[in-house]
């Protein structure tokens, strides 16, 4: 089975199979693996204490509560370990760093029932997030990957599950959130992350022409000027769409929706490419 480990249990006559990362698993899963993520990154726990609750969580295995003699303990124990292992798979390895895979675009929390309440975010590849609530998004999701506070994971949570969103209302709603367990919220960051990943290497499909992606991040030329002082980010590029109007003022460029921007920012790309690319064939025939 594609995806998943399959686990065989003779002795209770089951056959259990398990996600082989995060783009196998169902929404409690992905909560649950979450929840453990966060704790391994906030050193609350160690891998290999992550690696064994995930077997639990991942299988939806009950800790017994029956007493055990030594023996049975220990094979328990040894059992549980050995499958552990598995659970390696979830992550790339290099250097004994342990990094873990995002190679999936479709929301496994689009639709999240934490308690009584029911929360829909954003749908597969971020189609319905308008390019307001991507910035937002993106300067909380720096914003946590440097200060590690929680608070932080729940205005990213409050900034995609809102009814409708309202940047002045994310930080109140966010505190609502703060009573759900923190795999929500670090799901969140997770596959925001993973959609970062994707646009910034990646090829998409547009009218049948194959769109790259990873010229939206490339320097124009060999001598490419960097300035020493930090821009803004895409909040200049929505500042510089606001100037052109080709979507109205700035508040009109936050509420188009994002791949509207982002197909735009390549056309306007694909243009200066071609523009350099013409000035330097003008100047070496003039050579």
């Amino acid at each position: 089975m594609q995806g998943y480990h399959t686990i065989s249990i003779p002795d209770a006559g089951h056959m259990l199979y398990m996600p082989t990362e995060l783009a196998y698993c169902d929404t409690n899963q992905y909560v649950a693996f979450n929840e453990l993520l966060y704790k391994w990154n906030a050193n609350e726990i160690s891998y290999e204490d992550l690696r064994i609750h995930a077997i639990y969580k991942l299988l939806n295995i009950e800790k017994s509560t029956i007493k055990l003699n030594s023996i049975e303990e220990q094979n328990k124990l040894s059992n549980i370990y050995a499958l552990s292992e598995l659970i390696d798979s979830f992550f790339d390895v290099s250097e004994e760093k342990y990094t873990v895979k995002l190679n999936f675009q479709h929301n496994p929390m689009e639709i999240i029932k934490p308690m009584f309440d029911t929360h829909h975010g954003p749908s597969d590849y971020f189609k319905n997030v308008t390019f307001g609530q991507y910035l937002d998004g993106l300067n909380l999701y720096f914003e946590y990957a440097t200060h590690k506070e929680a608070h932080l994971l729940n205005m990213l949570l409050a900034t995609f599950y809102l009814p409708k969103y309202n940047p002045e209302t994310v930080e109140k709603e966010a505190k609502k959130l703060e009573k759900y367990p923190i795999g929500y919220a670090y799901g969140m960051f997770t596959f925001f992350g993973a959609f970062q990943l994707f646009i910034n290497d990646t090829q998409v499909s547009w009218e049948g022409k194959t769109i790259d992606l990873t010229i939206l991040y490339k320097e124009i030329g060999p001598e490419g000027y960097k300035s020493d002082i930090p821009s803004l980010g895409m909040k200049s590029v929505a500042y510089q769409l606001a100037e052109t109007g080709v979507f109205g003022d700035y508040e009109k460029v936050r509420n188009t929706p994002l791949w509207e921007v982002i197909l735009r920012l390549y056309d306007m790309r694909k243009r200066d490419i071609d523009n350099y690319k013409q000035e330097q064939k003008l100047k070496n025939k003039q050579k």
